[in-house]
């Protein structure tokens, strides 16, 4: 949410307008500190005190992001929608409808040229003001605005593939990602994809190495082929659910030495992701078939103990969190049978790391009741 001003808009008595922002202002907090029950109350009483045909939708805004943490995307798409009702200006509720469009295609993708189009707007009356130019809001502005046109391009590689000159409008779009902001992640990681799909695979390595060269520090992009220049400024990482995608485009380009670096920069921050351990055993069991087909046995052993290892972790992690891909835990069950098969585990070694003896059978259990 971006600062509020400290005048109320014209269409909003200002003492209601100092109790909305007292109330956004601490939900804004309470969201900082993941607690999402208490910012959505607060949000939402907010919201509440707002007249009707109050044209001032920040509060609206915050209101849906919120809900958007909290997994209510049905209640999100409305709320986003009553904003543009009240007020059509303002790109972060264009992007967000993009995103939660139920239709997808041609409705996301006007959402998408809405929101890319005021963010244009805006970039372009900050530059027009050249004594008051804010460089931070500008970056941040042409991430966003990259972010915008990769929306667009990775439409036309889903929804809207059959589209005629959908391969056309992806390239124009994806170029227009990197004009916006030259070496932005998200838009190497949609030039990777879209390559991919084009056999070009070369092309698509090279653009996953550009991305994370960006951010990934230096002794994480040691012998994995990523080359920068001396000196180079780091940026912040892309976003946890945007790393975990380039893992699965590392992996399908087979660069797995990078995919395990990006990895480990995920568990860091956050060990208690599903994705992560489930894509931790499936890059190390990989890795195992590489090193076999290379005649080192040793080294296929050694990657696929930590493949189990790994994917034990991701097989309780499921159960506890009570996830809900079911092609995981296929998946999951399916590669541990492989690995069993042929390194066996060391006896005294399930109950040491508390696995359970019983969970291939747990696994296929679940299974049939889901297909059940």
């Amino acid at each position: 949410m971006s600062a509020l001003p400290t005048q109320a808009p014209a269409d909003i008595p200002q003492e209601t307008y100092t109790e909305v922002t007292s109330l956004l202002s601490r939900a804004r907090d309470a969201l900082t500190e993941l607690s999402l029950p208490e910012s959505l109350q607060l949000a939402t009483q907010a919201c509440q005190l707002l007249p009707n045909a109050c044209t001032w939708t920040a509060p609206l805004d915050f209101l849906g992001e919120v809900m958007v943490e909290n997994g209510d995307l049905d209640s999100a798409r409305r709320v986003f929608g009553e904003s543009v009702k009240r007020n059509e200006d303002g790109w972060e509720k264009c992007l967000w409808l993009g995103q939660l469009s139920e239709e997808g295609g041609l409705e996301a993708l006007g959402w998408f040229e809405r929101g890319a189009a005021a963010l244009t707007a805006q970039l372009q009356s900050l530059d027009a003001d050249a004594t008051t130019k804010d460089k931070a809001k500008e970056n941040e502005l042409r991430g966003k605005l990259a972010s915008a046109w990769c929306g667009c391009a990775e439409l036309y590689m889903t929804d809207l593939c059959m589209e005629p000159e959908a391969e056309e409008r992806c390239e124009a779009y994806t170029a227009r990602a990197l004009d916006a902001q030259p070496g932005n992640s998200e838009a190497l990681q949609t030039l990777a994809s879209m390559r991919l799909s084009q056999q070009r695979d070369d092309d698509a390595r090279a653009a996953l190495r550009e991305s994370v060269a960006g951010w990934l520090p230096e002794a994480s992009i040691e012998g994995t082929g990523v080359h920068r220049a001396p000196g180079t400024e780091l940026r912040d990482p892309p976003p946890y659910p945007a790393r975990i995608s380039l893992v699965r485009l590392l992996m399908e380009s087979n660069l797995l030495p990078l995919s395990l670096s990006v990895l480990e920069s995920l568990q860091k921050e956050d060990d208690q992701i599903v994705d992560l351990w489930y894509l931790y055993g499936w890059c190390y069991f990989l890795q195992g078939q590489r090193a076999a087909e290379n005649g080192d046995e040793e080294k296929k052993r050694e990657s696929w103990e930590d493949a189990r290892e790994c994917l034990e972790v991701c097989g309780r992690m499921y159960r506890q969190l009570e996830w809900d891909d079911v092609g995981i835990l296929e998946h999951v069950g399916e590669l541990v049978a492989v690995i069993n098969g042929e390194v066996p585990p060391v006896v005294g070694e399930k109950e040491e790391e508390g696995w359970d003896e019983d969970e291939g059978e747990e696994w296929e259990s679940e299974d049939e009741e889901m297909e059940g």
